[in-house]
């Protein structure tokens, strides 16, 4: 396996206070957005998902979706601090030598602030993972090595949600680069 990981939340790395959840609302969510670089591509080794709901409710749909185009555009846009470098690669990059490649911007890799942005069809999707989660469970799932979801040069992964009551959440992507 690829000591190059990286992991993104649906939120900004932390600074002087810990990473924000976000609310989930009622209706089909993108929570949180990764896209690749022209020049490279990425494989999915763990996705999560936790709530803050302390009430049984009936299960929300969590989705892991793989597209070519369709991105949601109006995210918050991730910057390079809040794509934390994991297993073997040092804060400056220095243990691997090579930085992720993946986009950063509004219509590229970002998370959803209290679910300002609009969402939108993917253009050719892929399910990659999609679970019934009640709002007082956490899910991770791991994908065995070298076996998660590998996006394509140019494309997107986002985590969705369609919940049912409306809580707030963290989400997270951990991912190998090329």
């Amino acid at each position: 396996m690829s000591s190059r990981l990286y992991c993104a939340f649906n939120s900004a790395a932390p600074g002087a206070a810990a990473p924000g959840s976000q609310a989930t609302g009622t209706a089909i969510r993108t929570l949180l957005q990764l896209a690749t670089a022209t020049t490279g591509m990425f494989t999915v080794i763990e996705v999560g998902i936790s709530f803050d709901g302390f009430t049984a409710a009936t299960p929300g749909k969590f989705e892991l979706i793989a597209s070519t185009a369709g991105p949601v555009t109006s995210l918050t846009a991730h910057v390079a601090a809040d794509i934390a470098r994991q297993g073997g690669a040092s804060l400056s990059g220095a243990a691997t030598g090579v930085a992720t490649t993946l986009q950063l911007g509004t219509a590229l890799s970002g998370y959803n602030v209290a679910g300002a942005a609009a969402e939108v069809t993917p253009t050719n999707p892929r399910l990659d993972d999609f679970q019934l989660v009640p709002p007082t469970a956490p899910y991770v799932k791991q994908f065995p090595a070298e076996f998660g979801p590998q996006v394509g040069v140019s494309e997107f992964m986002r985590a969705r949600l369609t919940n049912t009551v409306a809580v707030n959440c963290i989400t997270y992507i951990i991912f190998s680069g090329d």
